[in-house]
């Protein structure tokens, strides 16, 4: 019966292949033909930036950073540069193409912008992050001068101290080619002694902080633009996507269809018989 069953649906389909057939092709080339012919193609440019470690309260902290960048002065200033005609009212619209989120887990922010043009999309994209950069860029500078500041004061202080090791050698020295026998030598060579182990831990604990502070300049992190698409790749629509779909789907189509009109050629309706 299995078997028997089987084949009737196979014969069902195989009778009317050419519905299903008929269906399949009109759907792909009516969604192929709205696909590339009708529907306006958008386009998407994204960039991760690593904001730096120059810990500043606006500029390294991803929220804060986020808002500066969707706000007025930047968005609006890059979007006057590749929109013709921009006008101020439009600028909201423009805020809703352009997304800046934290890369989850990461340090990084991802910064995207839609368009319906492929060259609005990486350019405004290169101008926000050009004009972000350049606000950024005092506030790493300033952070570099004062790690500069700091050294420089650390290094005077260790020439200073330099300067004492070697004197106290000095004392040191000729106490020690005078009458040691003396008590007062004696006390003032225990003196200069301890006066020297003080100043070499003084100097140690600075030649620490110079090293420290010379590493963390040296580490210091500016702006930085960790991936940048080339070109806009577009996003809608998903023409090989619709097109599959609109072959998947009539092709389910058509089978129903084949097994209603199928049906109803074998029991067709008697409408008078019904109207009594």
């Amino acid at each position: 019966m299995d078997e028997i069953e089987l084949r009737d649906l196979v014969l069902v389909l195989w009778r009317y292949r050419k519905m299903i057939v008929a269906l399949f092709l009109i759907a792909v080339l009516t969604s192929g033909l709205i696909s590339f012919l009708v529907q306006q193609p958008v386009y998407v440019s994204s960039a991760t930036l690593y904001l730096g470690n120059f810990n500043d309260p606006f500029f390294c902290d991803i929220s804060a950073a986020r808002e500066i960048i969707l706000g007025d002065t930047i968005l609006g200033e890059a979007a006057k540069a590749f929109i013709p005609a921009m006008e101020p009212g439009k600028l909201q619209s423009i805020k809703q193409s352009v997304q800046a989120e934290a890369v989850k887990d990461t340090p990084y922010l991802k910064i995207t912008v839609t368009r319906d043009e492929p060259a609005q999309a990486q350019g405004i994209l290169a101008k926000i992050i050009e004009l972000f950069a350049e606000q950024s860029q005092p506030a790493y500078e300033q952070a570099q001068e004062q790690i500069r500041e700091k050294s420089e004061t650390i290094k005077a202080r260790l020439e200073q101290v330099e300067q004492q090791i070697a004197a106290t050698e000095a004392v040191i020295s000729e106490l020690e080619n005078q009458n040691m026998s003396n008590i007062d030598i004696i006390s003032q060579h225990l003196e200069a002694m301890n006066l020297l182990t003080s100043l070499n831990d003084k100097y140690v604990s600075l030649e620490d902080s110079y090293s420290s502070l010379e590493k963390q300049l040296q580490n210091l992190k500016p702006l930085q633009v960790i991936s940048m698409s080339e070109q806009p790749a577009p996003i809608h629509p998903n023409r090989k996507l619709n097109v599959a779909l609109a072959g998947v789907l009539s092709l389910m189509v058509g089978v129903f269809l084949a097994f209603i009109v199928d049906y109803f050629a074998r029991n067709p309706l008697n409408l008078k018989a019904a109207s009594k």
